[in-house]
């Protein structure tokens, strides 16, 4: 019944450039168009805008396997059935949904009549500010931004209309840390039983870090072979897969050559051979990401040399694809201060990076601790006497000096008299002499002494 009164839906978007990709922070806007073949009552359209990054695999339990293989038959199906259990990693992750009205019906009745034919509705959406993921479909994870369209009649069910937005990320090939020439080298030395040949080198390099989809890789190497067998230089673009569950416990790691191309074939005992080899990007090749709590991608270059009846020698450049292609004649992109949010503290100066919070620590505000109480050292500032020069009597009265120099007072100078009435001091000397002359001289006074 929808269709055969709503024909030819269709949703464009107004490109701001020429592969109609979209990030952050930029101003969305489009038609929405249908014919219609009869008079319809329209309630409203309504647009709404997701952002999703999801990744699922699956992964099969391996178990022991059995000890005796004449076991009985219930226990030998219970194990391979544990062996053959079948366990679901899952994750997902949303960025933004925003809803916008792209037609409603102001009238009593609560619904608008359109008539026959070609109808055409503007919309207009603000993307929010963030530095989202590019628009990605692997094999065990997607990041996926789509716009949803829903038609609402009287007395109908809403028919809604899905369309995917193509996310870029912001990345700019023409940065200068991304313009930087990679270099790497790598040597070994074949044998043969006990015969040792000649070491086999290669000394490479790719001439930046930062490339886009359809580019070209330059690499220049210089080769050495002075052993007895044929090298034959081969290069790949690598393009590497990681989806984490949340809070990245698990993960699931998947690797795939996105193109190849060999070069030409260096005979035996022959050393300073140049080679250039040009790797094409495919066009359709993704991004990198790099910001995504769930899913990675990372690319890298592998050049490598065949050799016959040994392992490869290899080096690896890790490269990025940007968003931003490269331009030669561009100067190296900087960072404009007046692009970036202002830091958290007053009097902030910018970070380094584009669109960065400014570093808190640059020109701070007064601190807590300006003209702070005197320290605990003498001869500083503002500092209260020391503990020892001139010191305030100790807390016991009339108190004799210490046996040290500017000591304070001992706490026991001519103590109180003891709480037995009559009796004669402690500690020597004024002791009366004990009875016993091989004793100690004690605490109290001979048996008839008369004070």
């Amino acid at each position: 019944m929808f269709e055969e009164t709503f024909q030819n839906f269709t949703i464009n978007f107004n490109a701001l450039n020429p592969k109609v990709t979209f990030s952050g922070g930029d101003l969305l806007s489009g038609q929405v168009l249908f014919d219609l073949t009869k008079e319809a009552k329209i309630q409203s359209i309504m647009m709404s805008m997701k952002g999703k990054a999801s990744v699922l695999w699956h992964e099969q339990n391996r178990g022991p396997a059995t000890g005796r293989r004449g076991g009985v038959g219930r226990n030998r199906r219970r194990q391979g059935a544990a062996r053959g259990r079948r366990r679901t990693y899952s994750a997902e992750l949303d960025f933004f949904n925003l809803s916008h009205i792209v037609m409603q019906a102001n009238d009593a009745s609560g619904h608008t009549v359109l008539p026959p034919g070609k109808h055409v509705f503007p919309f207009t959406c603000q993307l929010p500010q963030g530095d989202f993921p590019p628009s990605f479909n692997g094999t065990y994870g997607k990041i996926r931004y789509s716009m949803v369209v829903a038609i609402h009649r009287p007395w109908h069910l809403a028919k809604e209309f899905d369309t995917e937005v193509q996310f870029a990320s912001r990345t700019d090939a023409n940065h200068p840390h991304l313009r930087m020439p990679l270099t790497g080298s790598n040597a070994k030395t074949l044998c043969c039983l006990w015969c040792t040949s000649g070491p086999v080198s290669i000394n490479a390099q790719v001439e930046r870090k930062g490339f886009s989809p359809g580019e070209t890789v330059k690499i220049i190497a210089e080769i050495g072979n002075a052993s007895s067998r044929t090298v034959t230089p081969h290069a790949k673009l690598v393009m590497e897969q990681i989806c984490y569950t949340s809070g990245r416990a698990k993960r699931k790691y998947v690797s795939s050559v996105k193109s190849s191309k060999d070069g030409q074939s260096i005979g035996p005992n022959t050393t300073d051979v140049h080679s250039e080899i040009m790797l094409h990007i495919p066009e359709n090749a993704a991004l990198t990401i790099a910001n995504c709590q769930i899913i990675d991608v990372q690319y890298y270059v592998m050049l490598s040399l065949k050799i016959s009846r040994s392992s490869d020698l290899e080096v690896k450049f890790p490269i990025a694809l940007c968003g931003i292609p490269f331009n030669p004649n561009q100067a190296p992109t900087t960072v404009q201060p007046q692009s970036q949010h202002p830091g958290q503290y007053p009097n902030q100066q910018p970070g380094p990076y584009s669109n960065q919070q400014a570093a808190p620590y640059q020109n701070p505000p007064p601190g807590q601790y300006q003209n702070p109480p005197p320290g605990p050292y003498a001869n500083q500032p503002h500092q209260p006497p020391g503990p020892y020069a001139n010191q305030p009597p100790g807390p016991y009265p009339n108190q004799p000096p210490g046996p040290y120099p500017n000591q304070p007072p001992v706490p026991y100078g001519n103590p109180p008299p003891g709480p037995y009435p009559g009796q004669q001091p402690g500690q020597p000397p004024n002791q009366y002499a004990a009875p016993n002359l091989a004793q100690n001289p004690g605490l109290y006074p001979p048996a008839g002494f008369q004070g």
